[in-house]
Protein backbone atom coordinates (compact mmCIF):
# COMPACT_ATOMS: atom_id res chain seq x y z
CA UNK A 1 0.00 0.00 0.00
CA UNK A 2 3.02 2.41 0.70
CA UNK A 3 4.18 1.92 -2.80
CA UNK A 4 0.81 2.06 -4.36
CA UNK A 5 0.92 5.50 -2.62
CA UNK A 6 4.76 6.60 -3.41
CA UNK A 7 3.81 5.82 -7.07
CA UNK A 8 0.39 8.46 -6.59
CA UNK A 9 2.34 10.61 -5.10
CA UNK A 10 5.44 10.98 -7.65
CA UNK A 11 2.70 11.45 -10.43
CA UNK A 12 2.68 15.56 -9.74
CA UNK A 13 -0.44 17.34 -10.85
CA UNK A 14 -2.17 14.29 -11.85
CA UNK A 15 -1.91 13.07 -8.37
CA UNK A 16 -4.91 15.02 -6.82
CA UNK A 17 -7.02 13.70 -9.60
CA UNK A 18 -6.07 10.19 -9.44
CA UNK A 19 -5.98 9.92 -5.58
CA UNK A 20 -10.06 11.46 -5.93
CA UNK A 21 -10.67 8.83 -8.49
CA UNK A 22 -9.49 5.90 -6.48
CA UNK A 23 -11.32 7.20 -3.70
CA UNK A 24 -14.92 7.59 -4.75
CA UNK A 25 -13.97 4.13 -5.68
CA UNK A 26 -13.27 2.65 -2.81
CA UNK A 27 -16.40 4.11 -1.19
CA UNK A 28 -18.33 2.57 -4.01
CA UNK A 29 -16.79 -0.75 -3.66
CA UNK A 30 -17.39 -0.10 0.25
CA UNK A 31 -13.78 -1.00 1.05
CA UNK A 32 -11.84 -0.14 4.04
CA UNK A 33 -10.27 3.67 3.48
CA UNK A 34 -8.64 3.93 6.68
CA UNK A 35 -5.14 3.66 5.21
CA UNK A 36 -5.97 5.39 2.06
CA UNK A 37 -7.60 8.44 3.57
CA UNK A 38 -4.35 8.60 6.26
CA UNK A 39 -1.96 8.39 3.19
CA UNK A 40 -3.72 11.36 1.77
CA UNK A 41 -2.34 13.46 4.93
CA UNK A 42 1.08 12.14 4.24
CA UNK A 43 0.92 12.64 0.64
CA UNK A 44 -0.58 15.83 0.37
CA UNK A 45 -0.39 17.63 3.79
CA UNK A 46 -3.47 17.73 6.64
CA UNK A 47 -5.92 20.11 4.49
CA UNK A 48 -5.18 19.28 0.97
CA UNK A 49 -5.68 15.49 2.07
CA UNK A 50 -8.32 16.19 3.87
CA UNK A 51 -10.19 18.05 0.93
CA UNK A 52 -9.32 15.54 -1.64
CA UNK A 53 -10.54 12.79 0.45
CA UNK A 54 -13.99 15.11 1.20
CA UNK A 55 -13.98 15.18 -2.03
CA UNK A 56 -13.93 12.10 -3.70
CA UNK A 57 -16.20 10.41 -0.09
CA UNK A 58 -18.99 12.41 -1.38
CA UNK A 59 -18.41 11.84 -4.73
CA UNK A 60 -18.52 8.19 -4.17
CA UNK A 61 -21.48 8.31 -1.66
CA UNK A 62 -23.42 10.25 -4.22
CA UNK A 63 -22.68 7.68 -6.96
CA UNK A 64 -23.36 4.54 -4.44
CA UNK A 65 -26.54 6.09 -3.56
CA UNK A 66 -27.79 6.68 -7.40
CA UNK A 67 -26.51 2.92 -8.23
CA UNK A 68 -28.74 1.95 -4.87
CA UNK A 69 -31.52 3.96 -5.88
CA UNK A 70 -31.96 2.99 -9.93
CA UNK A 71 -30.28 -0.28 -9.75
CA UNK A 72 -31.78 -1.89 -6.18
CA UNK A 73 -34.77 -0.20 -5.46
CA UNK A 74 -37.32 -2.41 -6.48
CA UNK A 75 -35.73 -5.59 -4.86
CA UNK A 76 -35.40 -3.48 -1.95
CA UNK A 77 -39.28 -3.01 -2.08
CA UNK A 78 -39.91 -6.60 -2.69
CA UNK A 79 -37.57 -7.02 0.29
CA UNK A 80 -39.93 -4.84 2.71
CA UNK A 81 -42.67 -5.93 1.44
CA UNK A 82 -41.55 -9.80 1.60
CA UNK A 83 -41.16 -9.36 5.42
CA UNK A 84 -44.39 -8.65 7.44
CA UNK A 85 -42.63 -6.29 10.10
CA UNK A 86 -40.93 -4.19 7.78
CA UNK A 87 -43.75 -3.98 5.90
CA UNK A 88 -45.71 -2.41 8.90
CA UNK A 89 -42.39 -0.33 9.47
CA UNK A 90 -42.82 0.86 5.52
CA UNK A 91 -46.99 1.51 5.97
CA UNK A 92 -46.23 3.65 8.50
CA UNK A 93 -43.44 5.74 7.11
CA UNK A 94 -46.23 6.01 4.08
CA UNK A 95 -48.90 7.13 6.35
CA UNK A 96 -47.00 9.57 8.35
CA UNK A 97 -44.98 10.65 5.46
Amino acid sequence: MVSFLEWIDGLGAWAPFLFILIDMLVVVLVLPGVIFTLGAGFMFGILRGSLYVIIGSTIGATIAFLIARYFFSKRATGFFLGHPKLKLVNDEFKRAG
